[in-house]
């Protein structure tokens, strides 16, 4: 028969079995020791890269803002070179204008043919001045958009086309104006002298029209 003392003593055993890690336990444990070790590690590692980093922008950023000024003083030449060529460009293209209405006016008053000339594209072309004549029957060009140019003096040396014949509808439009000036010119004698009468009359007279 087993003693108290040996079972005491098988009892304490089992106790210590039962009480102790098993194996799969050490590795957990042994494991998350290890994982806590490499996130320190690349804690580490990421402080010191980052740090690095740092110190490198810092050296990148101040290498860059020292170079801005003189960006920007190459963007500002630039932008005068653009701004002159723009000039000269639309002066150009306001010249030739001048020249082609130069070329019309002269073809235009003297019937010449000359030499064709390069479009202009989308440039719209200087817009032919005009006038009436007394009766605002006719039209005919003055030249005025050229002024100042030769071909302008060259047309007033000139002079500009004659009128151009009235037509028949035009005369008898013409004529009856006259008459009709002619009749009030007529009438006026006898309209002014109407009016000194009735301002001679004594206050409180007058005529009466019925």
């Amino acid at each position: 028969m087993t003693t108290q003392a040996e079972l005491e003593s098988r009892a304490a055993q089992l106790r210590a079995q039962v009480n102790a890690p098993s194996e799969r336990e050490r590795a957990a444990a042994e494991l998350q020791q290890i994982e806590q070790q490499l996130a320190e590690q690349r804690e580490a590692v990421g402080r010191a890269a980052g740090q690095d980093r740092l110190l490198g922008i810092s050296r990148a950023d101040g290498s860059l803002a020292s170079e801005l000024p003189d960006d920007e003083r190459r963007i500002q030449q630039l932008r005068e070179a653009l701004d002159a060529a723009i000039t000269r460009l639309n002066d150009r293209v306001a010249k030739r204008a001048l020249l082609r209405a130069e070329a019309t006016a002269l073809r235009d008053r003297f019937g010449l043919a000359g030499p064709a000339l390069r479009g202009l594209g989308d440039v719209r072309p200087l817009r032919p001045q005009i006038e009436q004549d007394a009766h605002g029957m006719r039209e005919r060009r003055t030249y005025e958009e050229i002024r100042g140019t030769a071909a302008f003096e060259i047309i007033m040396a000139a002079g500009l086309k004659p009128w151009p014949p009235l037509t028949e509808k035009q005369q008898a439009i013409v004529a009856a104006r006259t008459a009709a000036r002619e009749r009030e010119r007529r009438a006026l004698p006898g309209l002014a002298a109407e009016a000194r009468a009735l301002a001679s009359l004594p206050p409180g007279l007058g005529v009466h029209r019925g």
